[in-house]
């Protein structure tokens, strides 16, 4: 074990951490076997075995990752772990921790561990570790000689109760109470330990919303310095805001946008759902960052949930690395990998069907990105948006870009804000760079440009919705955007009756889509209307009838 104590004051005199601009996910045992020496409880024809992969394995492809364009690797967990199934389900995940100061020596050892780090370094490429601090594997150790470090075995019963989901076991893992002053050591000397070495810049912490936020907050002053990535496997926004205010850490996993972007691509909804999601990027505080994604290990792979349509992942691609925060890409996207569910969503990278023109897609996207600092800080506004055709617009000093998608039979108008300096490209099933702006966007096109900016638009707009119905049930209008309520129902936005109809005045920020619903209230219980989302434009809509 190392000095976590000397790591402490030696990280208080470190600079502010550095936040990725292109996150590599790699679950470990499913990448690359690049030692046999360890392969102790290796089954490759088991779908829940271990199938060998290894930090070693790791190292051996760090050309490829470099090619990518990835600038931060984040693994799952490599910490000593239960190797045995549970019950039918496998152990390769990691999340089934035994102790978290060992690194397990199936996957490498801390050795491995100390020469992929070091070869990142020398690359320039940042590691994120998995912690897994709410829950240990089923027979570690520590349940036995510390029985007093986890709360009560109880399975969660009421997922709305904030005590239940923060004191009762997830899947029968056993809980651990991290307000236990020896939990809690253990935890936070465990994790500093690791920054010690190089090229570690930081945690993806596993299961946030079954953490408390008095210990997530207190952990991230404790690991100053270090960038700390929670997963609230969640979708809503406005949850995801109130989770980084009270706890401060520098990111979250969107998953609200996860689910609008494959809604809208994968099952062709409207684009508006995106839009309405970007929306609410001004709310989160300005030291957060939300890393976007296509899929990871929980959900399924991007092509097979875009029903192994390979168009709408490159252009979901697109999207990706041109709106706010840091990108993430999983494993084996760049092979076309497939699956819908566990364990299929799993599956071993398969090296001998990496694509070339997919893997040159992705570095395309990445080094412009990484040129453009607006793509990943700039402030974003929404200059259209309807079923089919979608315009995005950031800004950052004086950089402005813009990401129009048009996947309509009708030509797409894009407005005049560039000035004549333009850097981008066009996208029908290959990039094409272009330098000027075209003044439609044809049928079937994608294009992202990033320009010097023309001019600014007004910073609020006032719309009138009007609601057909009956004095006697009070429509409350629901919706994505805080003025809104953020989608909880008693903090929408009730509307008065003016003798005619009902009547709900709303004050939106210029450029901006909000999802919204109407709900009533009967009986002390909200009810909801059937179908799916209306959407309010604050650059078109002034007056909103619902009839």
């Amino acid at each position: 074990m190392m000095f976590p104590l000397l790591t402490r004051l030696l990280l208080s005199q470190s600079p502010e951490p550095n936040t990725p601009d292109f996150l590599y996910f790699i679950l470990v045992d499913r990448f690359d076997n690049g030692s046999i020496q360890n392969d102790w409880f290796v089954d490759t024809t088991d779908p829940q075995g271990f199938h060998g992969g290894d930090l070693q394995g790791i190292t051996k492809h760090l050309d490829h990752i470099e090619l990518l364009g990835a600038d931060s690797i984040w693994l799952s967990p490599i910490f000593e772990m239960r190797t045995e199934p549970f019950h039918g389900h496998g152990a390769f995940h990691g999340y089934w921790t035994d102790d978290l100061a060992q690194i397990e020596e199936s996957m490498g050892g801390e050795t491995a561990l100390w020469t992929l780090a070091t070869e990142l370094n020398d690359r320039d490429i940042s590691l994120i570790l998995d912690m897994v601090y709410n829950h240990t594997s089923f027979d570690a150790e520590m349940v036995s000689t510390h029985p007093d470090w986890f709360h009560p075995a109880k399975p969660i019963v009421n997922w709305e109760d904030p005590i239940e989901l923060s004191t009762h076991q997830v899947h029968g893992l056993p809980d651990l109470n991290q307000a236990n002053p020896e939990v809690y050591e253990y935890l936070l000397n465990s994790s500093l330990q690791w920054l010690e070495l190089p090229s570690i810049i930081g945690f993806r912490i596993d299961a946030i919303r079954h953490l408390d936020n008095d210990f997530l907050r207190r952990i991230n002053n404790d690991i100053p310095n270090a960038w700390l990535l929670g997963e609230d496997f969640q979708g809503n926004p406005i949850a995801n805001i109130d989770r980084i205010e009270q706890t401060g850490l520098d990111a979250l996993f969107d998953f609200p946008f996860y689910y609008a972007l494959t809604n809208s691509l994968c099952d062709e909804q409207s684009l508006e759902e995106i839009a309405s999601i970007l929306s609410l990027d001004r709310h989160y505080p300005n030291n957060s960052t939300r890393v976007r994604f296509l899929d990871n290990h929980d959900v399924p792979r991007i092509l097979s949930r875009c029903g192994e349509d390979r168009h709408k992942v490159l252009t979901a691609e697109l999207i990706l690395f041109a709106v706010q925060g840091t990108p993430m890409i999983t494993y084996g996207t760049e092979t076309w990998s497939t699956g819908t569910t566990e364990p299929d969503n799993r599956m071993d990278m398969n090296w001998a069907e990496v694509d070339p023109l997919h893997t040159q897609h992705i570095a395309t996207l990445a080094a412009f990105r990484k040129k453009h600092r607006v793509l990943k800080e700039g402030t974003s506004q929404i200059l259209h948006a309807n079923n089919d055709q979608l315009i995005i617009e950031q800004q950052l000093g004086r950089q402005r870009s813009m990401l129009a998608i048009n996947r309509s039979n009708t030509p797409l108008h894009l407005p005049e804000r560039c000035t004549q300096s333009v850097e981008g490209f066009v996208f029908t099933d290959t990039i094409q760079t272009i330098q000027h702006l075209p003044t439609t966007l044809p049928p079937k096109n994608s294009a992202l440009v990033v320009c010097n900016k023309r001019s600014s638009s007004a910073s609020t707009v006032t719309i009138e919705v009007l609601i057909e119905g009956t004095i006697d049930q009070v429509p409350i209008l629901v919706g994505s955007l805080p003025a809104l309520g953020g989608w909880t129902p008693h903090k929408g936005l009730y509307s008065t009756w003016n003798g005619k109809q009902w009547n709900a005045t709303i004050h939106l920020p210029h450029n901006t889509v909000s999802a919204f619903k109407v709900v009533y209230e009967i009986d002390n219980d909200f009810h909801w209307e059937d179908g799916g989302n209306r959407f309010l434009h604050s650059n078109t809509d002034k007056t909103f009838w619902i009839r």
